[in-house]
């Protein structure tokens, strides 16, 4: 399983900078990121998947710095990791089975078509899709169902290291439930390491270690619980704004 670090990186862009960050990713283990509503954490996810290179520092998977060496020697890391992002991410010159079996057949080429097709079913089954999408553009589909595939996509390979970049945003309420059932089914198997960013309270307290961000830099680690409690007053303010999200019927 995989161990992930951030060792000294900093990154500077026009949405968001880091400075000096470190952090480190036990395998098998469910990783929280807390932010103020308007700040992009989600940049230091793509940080820590790979998807942008810092300008200083370095990324390491498993000992083997992620910014170093060509795409087809990285292949081997890359195939070990998937994001989940919050929206788009679906190419829409391409059939709904066609996205799906994108990086499918680029990462595991050894697998049949019909072990492919297989396992492709058995999540749209969990996630209760009408097989009928597959030949659909992306275009044609409600957000709840992109979502879902996007989800789907993400799953399909067995990742050891899950990107979770505001899953729930989209999904119904039913959807939700079956997604929070998969990613604790998930903690509980240990196999895969798992980051997870939203802006409400949801799943937080499943996880075993929670980072809280302001200003790009980490203000306190620790649970959710630990956190709840916590005397620092920027972590304070970032909390209650996490209670304060009005979730409607998306509670679940």
């Amino acid at each position: 399983m995989a161990f992930v670090s951030l060792e000294n990186v900093s990154y500077n862009s026009d949405r968001y900078s880091v400075a000096n960050l470190s952090m480190k990713f036990e395998p098998g283990k469910l990783y929280g990121i807390l932010a103020p509503a308007d700040e992009p954490v989600n940049e230091v996810l793509k940080l820590i998947s790979g998807i942008v290179q810092p300008d200083k520092g370095t990324v390491l998977f498993d000992g083997i710095d992620m910014n170093v060496g060509t795409l087809y020697g990285l292949k081997d890391i890359r195939k070990k990791i998937s994001y989940i992002f919050e929206r788009g991410s679906l190419l829409a010159n391409l059939s709904i089975l066609e996205n799906l079996l994108l990086p499918y057949d680029y990462h595991y080429s050894e697998l049949s078509r019909t072990e492919k097709l297989n396992n492709i079913k058995q999540h749209f089954e969990y996630f209760q899709l009408a097989e009928a999408i597959l030949e659909e553009r992306p275009a044609y589909q409600r957000q709840q169902t992109s979502k879902l595939v996007v989800i789907i996509r993400a799953l399909l390979t067995e990742p050891e290291f899950l990107i979770l970049d505001m899953p729930f945003t989209d999904l119904e309420l039913k959807s939700k439930k079956r997604l929070l059932r998969k990613i604790t089914e998930m903690k509980k198997g240990r196999n895969t390491t798992q980051i997870y960013f939203s802006n409400s309270d949801i799943l937080y307290d499943e996880c075993d270690t929670c980072f809280v961000f302001e200003n790009g830099r980490i203000v306190e680690i620790g649970t959710w619980d630990e956190l709840i409690l916590s005397d620092n007053i920027q972590t304070q303010k970032i909390i209650k704004d996490y209670f304060e999200i009005e979730l409607d019927e998306t509670e679940i």
